[in-house]
Formats: structure tokens, C-alpha cells, sequence
């Protein structure tokens, strides 16, 4: 049915209908790679930035985990505030115990998140 409608079409209709099947086409597929390359920046950004604010974390908690003082460690979680994407962290002492932990004040769920301690020991 489409190629007898097609036939009635003077030529340079169906030439100028190709045109656009093929614009329209390798404009959608040049989207869709754009659209790809920034999500892929955008998330390598995201755990460029959580590296970092682990690591300062990290280095300024090391004298609370050695003392075994907590409220320390709880001011420095605390500091992560400032940044309204994080909604929780959380410090670990010796034998996985919970040391410090940071909640936004907004509502969230509890979330039991022994799973993360586990995985992150198997990848150090």
C-alpha cells in the first residue's frame, strides 16, 4: 500500500521526502550520542566529587577513629550539609561497628546499609 502511494509521487517529492527521513534520522542519532556523552560526563563528575569529599572526610576523622572520640567525627559528618546531594553517610570503626553517622534533616527512609560495608571491604 505505502509503495503505490510512493508511485504517485512526482520525484522530487520523494526526493525531498528522503532528504528528511535522513536528516531527521541522523539528527536523532547525533542527539541520542550527545545526550549519552553528557550523562556519562555528568556521572563521572558525581563520583570525582564523592571521591574527594570522602578522602577530606577521611583524613579529618583519622584522629577521632584513633582517640575512639565520636562526637568529632560527627561534627565533621556534619559538615557535609553545606552539599545538598548528600542525604547520608556514615563512619565505621573497628569490628564494623557504627562510629558516626550523618542524616539530612529531611524525611528518609531508614535504610540498613550493612551491604555497602561489605562490598566496599571486598574492593579495597
Amino acid at each position: 500500500m505505502l509503495s503505490k502511494y510512493l508511485k504517485s509521487f512526482p520525484i522530487k517529492y520523494k526526493i525531498v521526502l528522503l532528504i528528511m527521513i535522513v536528516s531527521f534520522s541522523s539528527t536523532l542519532f547525533i542527539s541520542c550520542i550527545f545526550f549519552y556523552r553528557e550523562y556519562k560526563i555528568y556521572k563521572d563528575e558525581i563520583k570525582k566529587d564523592i571521591s574527594v569529599l570522602s578522602s577530606i572526610i577521611i583524613k579529618n576523622c583519622v584522629a577521632s577513629l584513633s582517640f575512639d572520640v565520636s562526637v568529632d567525627a560527627l561534627t565533621v559528618l556534619n559538615s557535609l550539609s553545606v552539599n545538598p546531594n548528600i542525604m547520608l553517610a556514615s563512619i565505621y570503626g573497628t569490628n564494623n561497628n557504627l562510629f558516626a553517622s550523618y542524616k539530612k534533616k529531611q524525611q528518609l527512609p531508614d535504610m540498613n546499609l550493612s551491604f555497602l560495608l561489605n562490598s566496599t571491604k571486598n574492593n579495597c
